[in-house]
């Protein structure tokens, strides 16, 4: 066998990741933006986890680019999306890939407003600037690692399959269809309230805090984040009735007592840790 063929043998035995990006035309910011963050996070990441990374406009081999997407999307082990600019391939790529059930991890830029039915997902928003390149590597590598390990990642599409099974199943009159009723409304109240017992946390486990806030209280909060000299989380994001932003402060003290100050104030928050195993 030669060197070139071991090569090649390697590299099929490589894991595989297909990354759905914003592409643009040649020249735009979009491809710039989309470029840069692949090159300079997406494939180090990958390459020191020993995975091989492309996006469609990488792919170089004969025939329908679209069929070798799609397929890409069904069959590789690890799909990374980035939905920054909310761009409709790759909110249809996405879907594909949900409807197979398979490990996704999802990327945004930091003020991207994500649609409401994919709001609850976890979501690793990153800084566009030689900074956040340096900030997303170590977070991006553990979440990619916890993916690849989940046998059955759960999305929105599979969500409702699973809860449109159960109702095909729970006759009238069941005893159980009390207690699916009452399971779907704990459920619904979870997906509202991400988390809401701040004290009961250890700030030194946390890297990123997503807070979320009704709209009326935006400017009070921006108040207090310039009070409290938090220059990370003035990127504020609208998802129905709220507004949203991301603490990655790398002050986990401070964060807490941010959270604390926001209570006492009366600010009603609703909290998302970002490395917490929920």
């Amino acid at each position: 066998m030669s060197t070139k063929q071991a090569e090649e043998k390697i590299k099929e035995a490589q894991k595989r990741c297909f990354i759905i990006t914003p592409i643009g035309g040649d020249n735009t910011e979009t491809r710039r933006n989309a470029d840069g963050l692949i090159e300079a996070v997406i494939k180090p990441v990958l390459a020191k986890l020993e995975i091989t990374g492309d996006a469609a406009h990488h792919i170089s081999a004969p025939g329908s680019i679209t069929k070798q997407v799609i397929k890409r999307l069904l069959e590789d082990d690890l799909v990374i999306a980035n939905l920054t600019d909310l761009n409709p391939n790759v909110m249809y790529e996405l879907a594909v890939r949900h409807a197979k059930r398979l490990p996704v991890v999802i990327l945004a830029e930091r003020g991207t407003n994500l649609p409401f039915d994919i709001v609850s997902e976890r979501t690793l928003f990153y800084s566009n600037d030689m900074k956040g390149v340096e900030e997303i590597k170590p977070t991006l590598e553990r979440i990619i690692k916890e993916a690849l390990k989940d046998n059955e990642p759960d999305n929105p599409i599979y969500s409702v399959v699973e809860e449109s099974i159960i109702r095909q199943n729970v006759q009238p009159g069941d005893p159980n269809k009390f207690i699916f009723e009452q399971l779907n409304e704990i459920q619904n109240r979870l997906a509202t309230i991400h988390f809401n017992s701040v004290k009961t946390i250890d700030p030194t486990s946390v890297e990123y805090v997503h807070i979320s806030i009704p709209i009326d209280q935006e400017e009070k909060v921006r108040s207090i984040l310039s009070d409290l000299n938090f220059k990370n989380a003035d990127h504020f994001y609208r998802t129905g009735a709220f507004s949203e932003f991301t603490i990655d402060d790398n002050n986990p003290i401070k964060t807490k007592y941010l959270l604390e100050t926001m209570e006492k104030k009366g600010i009603n928050l609703n909290v998302k840790y970002d490395n917490l195993p929920f």
